[in-house]
């Protein structure tokens, strides 16, 4: 070996720390270089078109989108929603709650006091008869409210006891509803030219 060189050799040698730190910097310069010797030859997939990368991303982005929109097409039912809604919520389904049907009975004979002047005076004088029949025969159980009010009235016809939904201008038992007032609660029935009114009872029985 030269003198020169033998000498520098001594000098790097005489500091192991020294001597340390510059073996690891030339392994790592080495490491370096060969790396930059390697990525030379860079693969073609590593140095793909820009351009064409993202043309290539946007088309499967357009086919993706395109498939779900199909799916969510084939999945979409339209229903048309009608928006003007004509029908009372109040008003009684015929469908469901039919209008009894009231069959009309032969009102009884009562025979006549022996004097003959009581019948014949409640005969000749309806006021007095019809508000006592109508009073005696019917009990209005509740009113409801709507379009076309109507009333559930509890009939006693011969010692039966039947329950009916009337409304204006249905007949029961021979009697003509005339009107259903729900604020007053009260139910207005003709017969023979006289108008009686049938009140709901409260719930104390009055």
């Amino acid at each position: 070996m030269p003198p020169q060189l033998h000498a520098m050799w001594i000098r790097l040698t005489a500091d192991k720390r020294r001597f340390g730190l510059l073996c690891t910097s030339l392994f790592v310069a080495a490491l370096l270089w060969g790396r930059l010797v390697f990525l030379r030859e860079v693969p073609r997939t590593a140095v793909a078109d820009p351009q064409k990368k993202t043309a290539l991303h946007k088309s499967q982005t357009l086919q993706k989108d395109s498939a779900d929109d199909e799916n969510d097409a084939a999945k979409t039912l339209k229903v048309a929603i009608r928006h003007n809604l004509t029908r009372d919520p109040f008003i009684l389904n015929s469908k469901y709650f039919p209008e009894p049907v009231v069959e009309e009975t032969p009102e009884e004979v009562t025979p006549k006091s022996p004097k003959g002047t009581t019948d014949e005076e409640e005969e000749d004088h309806p006021q007095l008869r019809v508000p006592d029949e109508a009073k005696n025969r019917f009990e209005v159980v509740s009113v409801i409210g709507g379009k076309v009010p109507v009333a559930m009235i509890r009939v006693k016809d011969g010692g039966k006891v039947k329950t009916a939904l009337v409304s204006a201008d249905s007949l029961i038992s021979g009697f003509r509803v005339v009107s259903v007032d729900v604020d007053q609660r009260v139910v207005v029935v003709r017969k023979d030219g006289v108008n009686v009114k049938l009140k709901m009872l409260q719930d104390d029985g009055s």
